[in-house]
């Protein structure tokens, strides 16, 4: 560990004791008349003889909890509309104070001569987790889940990607439990908003975590959706169906049947209107190879629905999600996945490498493609609590993906005005993959408190095997004239299998301390089969042999970690944590052909973690991370096998990779005025790597010995991956929500700064590629009635890339988007309803700048029983403007790339929304309202 991390140790544990003595004032609001909890009450406290020492709001159990309060003679008072205001007088005397359960009774006044003028409760904090009232947030009532949260401060849907508070979004749970797997869009398109009671924002703690109460830093930012109560009892989703010009057609839908803890999802879709569900693991299985990169581009993000996929799309899927709590002790979760897609995309790219020269060596492509991918994907959860001290849980996942693909490509490479190379070249490809992991976690709890052990083993086993065909004719004008024609087949054998096993051990030290003891081995095994045919004259077969071409490979990689950390927390609001793993990990890695080596390399680290959390009251906190992480080569990236499925565009991988180590420093500050209805967060982070994993590359010109080594073309050009030293990544980004009362609206604005260096070698000598990106959004949400609902949200990032190596190949580029939307609802039925994007690229490669708006419009009628029908034209990108364009960075060169999207088309839809709740169950006390129940709430 280095000086500086010790430092910084020393100066949280001297932050640790600069807080004095408190106390805390908790209860619960209910209606006893009703024998309802009462959410969203106001609760304020104030020392007789001052003004404002603290202030609450009741959860959706009732209850609440204020903070820091110091010893003294406070006012109480709750206010809670069409409730009369409850008042007492109190003492705090060297001891917490539990008042137990109030009971707030109804007002006598007639509430059709009351103007109600307080604000709706637009969110709560408490700690790491952020409550937001949907009721606060008006939208249509048709609306799913993701029209309202895009209105929520600091959420941000973009890619088939959620984020929220500058973090990626990794689960969605619905009331507490896991819905749809690891898709957060897919929870979100499933559920209507009418259904939703709250959105809360927080970092889930690992399983270990939550069990132990040992915080060890692993954290998910996950949303949990919950429901209202009296819609947990009963059937809800849409079904729709459409049809359009030039046979464009949407069919699909979703249903949900919630019955207390039993809870059936299903949802289906079928279009040629390139809406999709799969997502980008979806692909990787099968075209993630390096011989299979072809026939599979597009797609994205962790989601069911995501954004658009570049070409043109035809997507059937199917997806259902079931959980439920069989008897006292075991809870069942799990997900099952189908989707089949059929791609058809034509593509513009141009790529310029940095050079030392004066002149700019570019390569520039055009290619068309078409690909089938067909993917099932099951998730499952399963829990058994054996007793109140022992437990047990299996996560099972299971892919099983398909994928046919085929694309023909023209590319050249261009120094300055003069043509180094060019080839045509047809690439198909049949691949297949089977992916299975899975988690078993047993967990005991000692009578001593906080006293734990636990036991967790995972495995896994993936396999991806295929064909492809490689037809190319290839032209060399550097260093002389020469032309050759590649015919090649070849076989694809990549299977592997891991397993690891960890021990935690927890221990009390005092009663404000906890010590943590783990230990965990971990083994992979991976092999990579490649053997690649020359098609020959004599025999009109596939029979020569390529040696260059194919590979053997074994990568065999052991690691062994063991582990302390130290647990201190003074107080609910003052926690720290350091934590030192010793890292001792081995790879051998064993090549039968071309060449026979064995390479063995091992690989000492010392990794140290701190923590530091500080809440300064209920609403308002800071958190402080240090860690350190190492980073170990992918079989891919060592294999020594030449990539030629672009005969200008090679590569191959480096069988002496060492491991990268990262450290890594993140903080991050939330507020949350509850008075005011606003929200702010920030975060600042730092990392800095050491064997960074980056690339080599040669270009067309160079004469390196490497070509004739692989006897290639030197007209081509070449990357392997490399270690260097120098990678450095920061990054800022705040938000601030605020509503604007006048015009019935809430504001959003979100600022960002990210600095990323980059090393890289360009003909063997070291550049460092210098990227600043600057942001700032804004996003005004209409918040009128459920009849008028608009969104206006405005993006602007600016974009520089400064070279150590040519200072001349520096740019600079601007990327702004706008998008508006309206929806109006007439008290007739009558729907309108448009969208307005436009986006603004400027800076980029010539014939790639665009300026261009894509406008949406649609006219709709609601009939039927309470409007649940509703018969709708589309008219999709009405002036004909769409296209798809984005810019891509790395340490060698700059990339642009323009790809075909689908353009205008008229639909005529009809949907109709499922509503049909039953009478709530009994209301039964689960785990978490036993704590609290035994805790004196």
């Amino acid at each position: 560990m280095k000086k500086s991390s010790f430092t910084f140790i020393i100066i949280l544990a001297i932050a640790a004791t600069a807080f004095g003595q408190s106390y805390t004032l908790k209860g619960k609001l209910i209606d006893k008349q009703e024998d309802t909890p009462l959410f969203g009450a106001y609760i304020i406290i104030t020392e007789k003889d001052n003004n404002g020492s603290g202030n609450a709001i009741s959860e959706d159990d009732g209850t609440f909890i204020i903070e820091n309060l110091p010893n003294g003679v406070y006012n109480i008072k709750v206010t809670y509309v069409g409730y009369d205001t409850y008042e007492q007088e109190l003492t705090i005397n060297g001891t917490d104070l539990n008042l137990g359960i109030v009971d707030m009774r109804s007002g006598s006044v007639d509430l059709s001569q009351v103007v109600v003028t307080g604000k709706q409760v637009l969110a709560t904090q408490d700690g790491d987790t952020t409550s937001f009232n949907a009721n606060a947030f008006k939208v249509n009532p048709d609306a799913d889940a993701e029209d309202l949260i895009k209105k929520m401060p600091g959420v941000v849907i973009q890619d088939g990607k959620v984020q929220a508070q500058g973090e990626e979004v990794q689960e969605v749970l619905v009331d507490g439990k896991p819905f749809f797997g690891n898709d957060p869009t897919a929870a979100l398109k499933s559920l209507p908003a009418e259904v939703i009671d709250k959105i809360q924002v927080f970092d889930q703690k690992s399983e270990q975590a939550q069990f132990t109460g040992f915080d060890d830093g692993n954290t998910t930012k996950t949303i949990n959706i919950v429901t209202k109560s009296n819609m947990r009892n009963g059937q809800f989703g849409k079904v729709y169906a459409g049809y359009g010009y030039e046979d464009r057609y949407q069919v699909g839908g979703n249903n949900n049947f919630f019955s207390g803890n039993r809870r059936i999802s299903i949802i289906g879709m079928s279009n040629n209107i390139n809406q999709q569900n799969f997502a980008a693991d979806d692909l990787l299985g099968v075209v993630g190879s390096s011989r299979g990169r072809r026939g599979g581009r597009g797609g994205g993000g962790n989601s069911f629905n995501v954004r658009q996929q570049n070409g043109i799309t035809t997507t059937n899927a199917l997806g259902v999600n079931y959980s439920d709590k069989w008897g006292k002790k075991f809870n069942i979760s799990g997900s099952y996945f189908f989707n089949r897609s059929d791609n058809s995309l034509t593509q513009n790219l141009n790529r310029d490498f940095l050079d030392i020269e004066e002149v700019t060596e570019s390569y520039q492509e055009f290619s068309a493609s078409n690909s089938t991918n067909i993917n099932h994907r099951v998730n499952a959860r399963m829990e058994y609590k054996i007793d109140d001290k022992n437990s047990i849980s299996f996560r099972p996942r299971l892919t099983i993906q398909q994928n046919d693909g085929a694309d023909s490509t023209f590319g050249q490479t261009v120094l300055g005005s003069t043509l180094l190379n060019d080839a045509n070249n047809v690439f198909g490809s049949d691949l297949s993959a089977i992916n299975y992991s899975g988690n078993l976690l047993y967990r005991h709890r000692f009578n001593t408190p906080r006293r734990t052990i636990s036991f967790n083993v995972s495995s896994g086993y993936n396999n991806r095997i295929g064909t492809s065909n490689l037809l190319s004719q290839n032209n060399y004008f550097f260093p002389s004239n020469r032309a050759d024609t590649l015919d090649q087949f070849a076989n694809t054998d990549n299977n592997g299998w891991n397993m690891s096993g960890n021990i935690s051990y927890t221990e009390p030290i005092g009663k404000k301390g906890m010590l943590m003891i783990n230990t965990r081995r971990t083994y992979n095994q991976s092999t990579s089969f490649v053997e690649t045919f020359d098609y020959e004259e004599e025999t009109l077969d596939y029979t020569g042999f390529n040696p260059l071409l194919s590979n053997n490979f074994d990568n065999n990689n052991v690691s062994q970690q063991i582990g302390a950390g130290y647990n201190y927390r003074p107080s609910r609001d003052l926690m720290m944590m350091v934590r030192v793993t010793g890292q001792r990990a081995t790879l051998i890695n064993d090549q039968t052909y071309p060449i026979e080596t064995e390479v063995t390399r091992s690989f000492n680290n010392v990794l140290p973690f701190v923590m530091f959390r500080y809440n300064k009251s209920k609403t308002e906190n800071l958190r402080v991370f240090y860690r350190t992480s190492t980073r170990t080569p992918t079989s891919t990236q060592l294999q020594d096998v030449l990539d030629n499925s672009n005969p200008l565009q090679l590569s191959i991988g480096n069988p002496g990779l060492n491991q990268a180590y990262t450290q890594s420093v993140f903080l991050r500050y939330k507020k949350t005025n509850t008075d005011k209805a606003t929200v702010f967060y920030t975060l600042v982070s730092a990392s800095f790597t050491n064997d960074h994993i980056t690339n080599s590359t040669y270009l067309a010109r160079n004469g390196n010995p490497i070509f004739d080594n692989l006897n290639v073309s030197p007209g081509a050009q070449l990357t392997q991956p490399v270690n260097l030293d120098g990678y450095q990544n920061f990054r800022t980004f705040l938000t601030y929500g605020v509503p604007v009362t006048p015009i019935k609206s809430n504001f959003n604005l979100n600022l960002s700064a990210n600095y990323i260096r980059t090393p890289g070698l360009i003909n063997d000598e070291l550049n460092f590629s210098n990227s600043y990106t600057y942001g700032a959004g804004i996003t005004l949400s209409s918040n009128i009635s459920e009849n008028v609902d608009f969104t206006l949200t405005s993006n602007t990032s600016i974009n520089q890339v400064r070279n150590t190596l040519i200072p001349t190949s520096n740019s600079q580029y601007l990327d702004q988007r706008t998008q508006f939307t309206i929806n109006l609802i007439s008290p007739k039925g009558l729907v309108f309803r448009t969208e307005a994007s436009h986006q603004f690229y400027s800076g980029l490669s010539d014939g790639f700048n665009e300026n261009y708006l894509i406008w949406n419009a649609a006219v709709a009628q609601k009939f039927l029983k309470d409007r649940r029908g509703e018969l709708s034209l589309t008219l999709f990108d009405i002036l004909k403007q769409n296209t798809s364009i984005r810019r891509n960075i790395t340490d060698i060169y700059i990339e642009d790339v323009q790809t075909e999207v689908l353009q205008q088309y008229v639909m005529l839809t009809f949907r109709y929304q499922i509503r049909n709740f039953g009478k709530a169950p009994e209301k039964q006390e689960n785990d978490w309202e036993k704590r609290k129940r035994e805790r004196g709430f």
